[in-house]
């Protein structure tokens, strides 16, 4: 239910969050083609990194981590902290750069 919040409110977030940026002045270079391709590709990784993290750690650990009952005994090393140490963050931080789309 806790992840099932947070994923809802998170949404809520995101739209008001893009309302207010449509409402703001846009520099020409960003309506350019290559930069619309360049923001799609890196929101695309992004949410490749954080799903498969998510996967990787499970719904629970992914939003309950830092609680005492829901923490891993070992790290975890597979998915994308194969390629990363933090693809969580990673995949965030491209969210926010990708801005909406």
């Amino acid at each position: 239910m806790l992840a099932a919040t947070i994923f809802t409110l998170g949404i809520v977030r995101d739209h008001l969050y893009q309302l207010a940026l449509l409402e703001q002045p846009v520099h020409p270079t960003l309506l350019h083609p290559a930069v619309r391709v360049a923001a799609v590709l890196l929101f695309a990784v992004g949410t490749v990194l954080y799903v498969s993290s998510m996967v990787a750690v499970g719904v629970r650990c992914a939003f309950r981590g830092g609680s005492g009952r829901f923490r891993l005994a070992a790290g975890v090393s597979g998915g994308a902290f194969n390629v990363l140490s933090d693809p969580m963050y990673v995949g965030s931080t491209h969210h926010i750069v990708a801005g909406p789309q």
